[in-house]
């Protein structure tokens, strides 16, 4: 028998150890940077605090872990509403005991009615504002609560409080901004390119041949409210973090408003592409198409993509070639078909415009220097708006007062001495779980980390009385913190990390004379584990109605309440104002959807019917503000408006008859003399018009729930 022998490649040789361990690291080191800055800011304030004989080092030391961030500019923003949420809860504390000294009932009922009104400012207002609101109704249970018996103790223990997050906010802010430094400056140049990026390519590729189907328009809407509301998100942080990122906020905020603007022009264009062809006017439809293919043309060429002030010239060639070439579109169609040609043709006239403009305020703002063209001012004082679910806000009110009365009520009963820590973190919990978006998951995360503390903690804290010395102390503490810290790393486990580190550090009780005390230790340990928990059962009693029916009829209800605010609200800064909102509510509704469902196909269709309408709105009545009409015409548009406005908020057949004759009758009373006046006004016809769109889906399903008690009544 004969074999064949196989010849095998030569081994690799093996790396040296020098190599391997930075292949190893790759990707590692931004992580290890922030977990050393944020040993350096913990165990700095810890020393400080001692130097200046403080009661509670650990305090300071846990506010290091409560504002880390990788960015600089996070860390100062969050100390900045860290600290205004700490001195109003000191100074809620002490108003509350100063009413109600050595009275236990009234105090707990004035505490627990404190927590709410923050846990429900938490959810009204987001991000680093909802922080100060969470600090404000813990701080003031925080202090309260341990002095209860001992009133007269409560303003020491106020201003201790105070001084131990001040220092531990002071010393984490110099830390984070002076030892390597990560800016956002970066971030926020990153996030305007991809907007920008994203959105050119888009356009080119929609541009050629054919205008995109229902599907990649839906992507295309979800990229454009992330990037709109990233980039917003950012901004607000970077204000607190760069000198000249301030001195650029107001061209930041113009910047991310003509992308959205921009988008809405071009997403109603579209809308009105894909209605022609669906009542049969693919003439007008197919002419529209041809017209956007300059565009495309123009922005594919690299050069003048990489050159702003280039690409500006050439968008205003590309205005006046598509202008040249519209006549000769128009010319070619029937008389029954120009209307429609021409309410496309102005859509797209103004999407150039607004594009052209987006692109000379990215051009100002690459690389710190000036275009050689001036910037185009926007209408009115640019501002990103938010809302909010009333009923969530309320709801969480109501929840944080009513549990802290409660447990506060059967604490006083109990008389548990690690009550009142558990009560306060358990106050804490809720006031932030309650503006996530899946408050369960956040508490059950947090709830393991503080499970977790006690548990691995303890071997350290069985030795502290052998570290008697600072460095000592540093020594035997920080492996165990750098395993909670490197969890933060990680984004799956960066809220158990988070939750484990804070844990640990009260668990120790860090102070000037270490020494074991196993009751204190089981207290404060554990007390802030039975308090997760305790909050992951109280948001399962009391669910905050994420992903509801309920709540996704009153969040569209909000949407489509924005033509109201478009027909009627006063103009200057109201465009920025409509696009802000709308982007916000429809982010809002999106997380309440399953991405692909049947919800959020409809929610992607109404975001465009009311991006179409309030657009049309507001050009209309910025247009009749220019122009001097008869006060009988000024009567019927006016009466329009409001018939428009009615027939979005209550989805009645008899209002979207009135709307469609009063559209009808102002088009034959306008002439040809007035033609962005007909522009506007044929583009809500078509809207008003259309069989197949959401809005009259939404009519229909409306006509038929008012027609079933009359049916019911009859059998």
């Amino acid at each position: 028998m004969s074999s064949t022998a196989t010849a095998e490649p030569p081994a690799t040789p093996p790396l040296p150890w020098r190599q391997q361990i930075a292949h190893a690291m790759a990707g590692e080191k931004a992580a290890w940077l922030f977990i050393l800055k944020t040993l350096l800011a913990i165990y700095l304030t810890g020393w400080l605090a001692m130097r200046l004989q403080l009661g509670s080092p650990s305090v300071a030391m846990v506010t290091v872990v409560v504002v880390m961030n990788r960015q600089s500019g996070m860390v100062l923003a969050k100390s900045l509403y860290r600290g205004l949420g700490t001195l109003l809860g000191c100074t809620g504390a002490i108003l509350a005991v100063a009413l109600f000294p050595q009275q236990p009932l009234p105090l707990v009922l004035f505490i627990s009615l404190w927590a709410g009104l923050c846990a429900g400012g938490a959810v009204l207002f987001r991000h680093f504002r909802a922080y100060a609101f969470v600090l404000a109704g813990y701080t003031a249970a925080m202090i309260v609560l341990p002095a209860m018996s001992h009133p007269v103790h409560v303003f020491d223990s106020a201003f201790a409080r105070t001084s131990e997050v001040l220092l531990g906010l002071l010393v984490a802010s110099v830390v984070f901004d002076a030892v390597f430094p990560i800016r956002l400056r970066g971030d926020l140049r990153g996030s305007a390119d991809r907007n920008f990026d994203g959105f050119l390519d888009f356009i080119r590729d929609s541009s050629r041949g054919a205008l995109v189907d229902h599907e990649a328009m839906e992507r295309t809407q979800m990229r454009v409210v992330r990037g709109a509301l990233g980039f917003e998100d950012l901004r607000t942080a970077a204000f607190f973090d760069d000198p000249s990122l301030r001195t650029r906020n107001g061209l930041l905020k113009l910047l991310n408003q003509r992308f959205m603007v921009s988008a809405s022009r071009f997403q109603s264009l579209h809308h009105l592409v894909d209605r022609l062809r669906r009542k049969g006017s693919t003439t007008a439809a197919q002419a529209l198409m041809r017209l956007l293919r300059p565009l495309g043309d123009a922005l594919d060429e690299r050069a003048t993509r990489d050159d702003l002030d280039r690409l500006a010239d050439q968008l205003a060639a590309c205005h006046r070639r598509i202008a040249a070439q519209a006549t000769h579109e128009r010319a070619a169609l029937e008389p029954s078909c120009r209307d429609d040609f021409d309410t496309g043709h102005a859509l797209l006239r103004r999407f150039l415009d607004e594009l052209r403009d987006y692109v000379r305020t990215k051009a100002h703002l690459d690389l710190g220097r000036r275009a050689g063209k001036p910037v185009p001012q926007a209408r009115g004082r640019v501002h990103f708006a938010r809302t909010n679910d009333s009923h969530a806000v309320m709801l969480a009110m109501l929840r944080s007062a009513a549990v802290t009365l409660v447990l506060s009520l059967l604490w006083l009963c109990s008389g548990w001495t690690g009550g009142a820590i558990a009560l306060f973190g358990l106050v804490a919990l809720i006031s932030m779980a309650s503006a996530a978006p899946d408050p369960v998951f956040v508490s059950k995360r947090i709830a393991i980390g503080h499970l977790l503390a006690p548990i691995v903690a303890l071997p350290t804290y069985s030795v502290l009385p052998l570290l008697p010395t600072y460095p000592l102390l540093v020594l035997g503490t920080l492996p165990l913190l750098m395993l909670s810290l490197y969890l933060v790393t990680r984004p799956t486990l960066a809220i158990i990390g988070i939750a484990m580190s804070v844990g640990i550090l009260v668990a120790l009780a860090i102070g000037e004379a270490p020494h074991v005390d196993a009751p204190m230790y089981l207290n404060s340990g554990l007390s802030f584990a039975v308090g997760a928990w305790l909050a992951v059962a109280i948001f399962r009693l009391i669910p905050s109605g994420h992903g509801s029916k309920g709540r996704r009829r009153r969040l569209l209800r909000r949407l489509r309440g924005l033509v109201r605010l478009a027909a009627g609200a006063p103009l200057p800064g109201l465009l920025p104002r409509f696009e802000s909102l709308a982007r916000d509510l429809f982010q809002q509704i999106v997380a309440q959807t399953r991405p692909g469902s049947r919800h959020s196909r409809e929610l992607l269709d109404w975001a465009l019917m009311v991006h179409e309408t309030g657009h049309a709105l507001i050009g209309l009545r910025h247009d009749l503000a220019e122009q001097a009409l008869p006060s009988a015409l000024h009567a019927d548009l006016d009466a329009a408006l409001e018939a428009l406005a009615r027939v979005y908020e209550r989805l009645d057949p008899a209002d979207r008859a009135a709307a469609l004759a009063r559209v009808r009758h102002l088009l034959a009373q306008i002439d040809i003399t007035r033609p962005t006046l007909r522009e506007h006004l044929h583009l809500l016809l078509g809207a008003l018009e259309d069989d197949d769109s959401v809005l009259a889906a939404g009519v229909a399903r409306q006509h038929r729930l008012l027609r079933l008690p009359e049916a019911t009544h009859a059998v």
